[in-house]
């Protein structure tokens, strides 16, 4: 889990946003284990919190607003499967690195597959459907990765 790498390693404020990069360094140098969605319980260290609907109303998911947000906490054990070993379950990013234009972007997807970003949301990305999103109209509504 990246639950180590908090404010003072990551510049990460939890679900309240943070940095895309630095996480990625932590993967890299640290490693992460194995997860699963809430309540799994399969995997090493399983999401501390239920999926719920962000900034959108979506049947059968509760608001975000109305879930406790549970920070997972640092520790070298799993939390959700005790019986996996921690070190080996670990995964390590090969590398990490970013970008310092849009042509570099596109080159990285077209040669290795996706990216990590982040942008602000505005009230007009929950109704946007298609093509390339060029905020128009509305208030920000937060960031997301």
């Amino acid at each position: 889990t990246t639950a180590c790498c908090d404010f003072l390693h990551c510049f990460s404020q939890g679900c309240n946003g943070g940095q895309v990069g630095t996480p990625w360094t932590w993967f890299d140098k640290f490693g992460v284990v194995s997860g699963g969605d809430y309540g799994d319980g399969t995997l090493c260290f399983d999401y501390t919190m239920p999926k719920c609907a962000h900034h959108v109303t979506v049947p059968d998911l509760g608001s975000c607003d109305d879930v406790v947000q549970v920070a997972p906490q640092c520790k070298s054990s799993c939390q959700t499967n005790t019986s996996i070993d921690y070190s080996n379950d670990k995964n390590f990013a090969t590398s990490s690195y970013g970008f310092n234009s849009v042509d570099a972007i596109k080159s990285d997807i077209y040669a290795h597959g996706t990216v990590t970003s982040a942008f602000t949301v505005y009230e007009d990305f929950l109704t946007y459907k298609s093509g390339i999103y060029t905020h128009q109209s509305g208030s920000a509504l937060g960031g997301h990765a």
